[in-house]
């Protein structure tokens, strides 16, 4: 094996070391900052949660203390309202707040003021005497209405009775409509019974006359474009509207209004019909007793009964009030984006809540629990986390990459430049080497032989000199590169004559090819313009060419040397038609220290510096040089060197 191979396998042995040394310096942060990510993502999907979690459990814990301001306040203002002892304009006043759906009255004996129920007037029965038994006698028994209608109105004229006048005046109406007196029935019931003493008349039974006397006469002329009609009407809802009246009672008021409704059903509807006809289901339903300053479900579907300080009032609140109420106060808050916070109804046989916590001190039957509006929300927020991470992880991955590259680079040209430097020793060594010991061999022979004869002396001779030459290039392609490689060599332009370079260039080789039988065609176009050029420089570069054609042009013996002018360069061409370049080979072969396939090369002496001296002397002529080859069929370098400008 010789120097060459073994300092090959040296540098491939090298280079696998390097490589594998990067492959662990980026393999082993990439799979750290691998697993760092993998961890990270687990990490960042539990945090997120959980951040998010204690985010909506202090909006819950927000939400809790708004709730219980809010009913406080609720309870506050119902509380401060006074219950008069009528209560039909306390249970109106409450009504009109807008707070509650009912509401429940009582005295501070516990009583029901409001909503109330007519009661039995004894004073009424007792003053029904013979005259009106015989009235009524003649109305059911001996079915004579006019007759009967007389004596209820000698009734109505002659008692001082208000109560019972109402009543005569309201029988003699139905008598006259019986005897087909219309009109007059209409004029009683719209007229006579409207008298102001009147109005507070009630019948046996504790209803009031009046009201239901409008409401027959509505029955009556059922004609909502007659005048007396729209009058009535008027007054009839007038009289309902008003909380005023202490005699009509709830129920009353509540069979009066939907009546009318049904008569005129263009009316607005009453304000206060439904909180009515709670009030009177919870009182017809309700047994248990309301809790003072909690809302618990009472004895009617979805309906919420709280007792207020004092216990006179008993506030109703439907399920669906409550879910607004909570529900404005919820949207008060400021909740992240995507989550929401819900009120529903706790579970009732555990001590805490199913989900979140109650959701106020008045409301335990109630919680509040928080949740997402859709899986794809908490994935964006937690993408959005991982997506850092990720990018971080990619940044770090693609920086040790990057490191790794550079340091491949740096220690690749580490090594090249140390195997370059090993190989130049080991060259420079072999090349010194070789003639020098050729020379040493042939003196030492001419000195111990005494008997040589001139011939052979001579060609001893002529040897020592091709060696010396060979010794003598060789030393000068080292200087070269190293004055080329520090960069300090400055070169001395000139105008020159391109002719008389390529023919100095020519006579220093011409002795060798003569020597080894080559066919040596040297073709020089005549009157080439000059150009600007160091002397020594390009016929050192020329040398180098023929040299290497001389090297490498294998069994043809044949080079070519042409200098002719083109396109305002003049061009120095070396062809030979050796063993040419492969393409891999055309691409480095202007490279240090570079030679061509060691199979081929090896009979040939040289270090790989000649092409590089030469392109570095072209380069600094601001001239190119350039190969056209094929492997086995020879090789054309071309050197082109700008023609001088006068």
């Amino acid at each position: 094996m010789n120097k060459n191979s073994v300092n090959h396998v040296g540098s491939s042995t090298n280079q696998r070391s390097v490589l594998f040394f990067l492959v662990f310096v980026v393999l082993v942060p990439t799979i750290s900052v691998l697993w760092f990510m993998i961890k990270a993502v687990e990490n960042e999907r539990f945090a997120v949660r959980q951040s998010l979690s204690e985010v909506l459990e202090l909006r819950l814990a927000d939400t809790r203390r708004a709730l219980d301001e809010h009913w406080k306040q609720v309870f506050a203002t119902l509380s401060n309202i006074e219950v008069n002892t009528e209560g039909a304009a306390t249970f109106n006043s409450i009504i009109q707040t807008g707070l509650v759906d009912s509401v429940i009255l009582r005295d501070f004996e516990g009583e029901i003021v409001y909503p109330n129920s007519p009661g039995f007037l004894s004073a009424i029965a007792q003053e029904i005497n013979a005259a009106w038994m015989a009235a009524e006698r003649a109305e059911f028994v001996d079915q004579d209405p006019a007759a009967a209608a007389e004596l209820y109105a000698a009734i109505a004229n002659n008692s001082s009775n208000t109560n019972l006048i109402a009543l005569a005046l309201l029988a003699e109406s139905r008598c006259r409509l019986l005897a087909g007196q219309k009109e007059i029935a209409i004029a009683l019931l719209t007229e006579s019974l409207q008298q102001p003493r009147l109005q507070s008349a009630t019948t046996t039974s504790g209803r009031l006359i009046v009201p239901n006397a409008q409401l027959l006469a509505l029955n009556i002329i059922n004609d909502p474009h007659h005048s007396t009609f729209k009058a009535v009407v008027a007054s009839l809802q007038k009289r309902l509207e008003s909380y005023d009246d202490v005699l009509l009672t709830s129920v009353q008021r509540q069979f009066l209004v939907k009546e009318l409704q049904q008569l005129v059903p263009s009316l607005e509807p009453f304000a206060t019909l439904e909180a009515e006809e709670l009030a009177a289901q919870y009182l017809d339903t309700e047994v248990g007793i309301a809790e003072k300053s909690v809302l618990r479900l009472s004895a009617v579907p979805d309906v919420w009964h709280v007792a207020l300080p004092g216990n006179q009032i008993v506030a109703l609140f439907r399920g669906e009030r409550i879910r607004r109420e909570v529900n404005k106060i919820i949207a008060g808050q400021n909740i992240p984006q995507g989550t929401v916070i819900e009120a529903s109804l706790a579970d009732t046989g555990s001590t805490t809540p199913t989900l979140g916590i109650y959701a106020s001190q008045h409301l335990p039957d109630w919680q509040l629990s928080y949740g997402f509006l859709s899986s794809s929300v908490l994935n964006s927020l937690e993408n959005r986390q991982i997506a850092s991470y990720l990018w971080t992880g990619i940044l770090v991955i693609i920086a040790a990459l990057c490191l790794a590259l550079i340091m491949a680079r740096y220690l690749t040209r580490q090594l090249v430049q140390a195997q370059l430097k090993n190989d130049l020793v080991a060259t420079v060594s072999h090349e010194l080497k070789t003639p020098l010991s050729s020379m040493r061999i042939l003196v030492d022979t001419l000195l111990s032989d005494n008997h040589t004869d001139a011939e052979t002396t001579r060609d001893y001779l002529r040897i020592i000199s091709r060696e010396n030459e060979r010794l003598s290039l060789l030393i000068d392609n080292f200087l070269n590169y190293s004055r080329l490689s520090q960069s300090g060599q400055v070169f001395k332009l000139t105008s020159q004559n391109p002719g008389k370079l390529a023919k100095s260039a020519a006579h220093a080789v011409t002795e060798k090819f003569e020597y080894a039988d080559f066919n040596f065609e040297i073709d020089i176009q005549s009157d080439l313009p000059g150009i600007e050029a160091d002397e020594d420089a390009i016929v050192t570069a020329l040398v180098n060419l023929l040299d290497n054609a001389f090297k490498y042009s294998g069994t043809s013996q044949h080079v070519k040397f042409q200098v002719y002018q083109r396109e305002g360069f003049i061009v120095f061409s070396v062809i030979d038609y050796g063993i040419g370049l492969s393409k891999k080979e055309k691409d480095k072969v202007f490279e240090k220290f570079y030679r061509a396939d060691q199979k081929l090369t090896t009979a040939t002496s040289g270090v790989g510096l000649g092409l590089s001296i030469v392109q570095s002397i072209v380069d600094a002529h601001s001239g190119t040089i350039k190969v056209t080859s094929s492997s086995g069929e020879g090789s054309t370098f071309s050197i082109s060197i700008p023609v001088s400008v006068t």
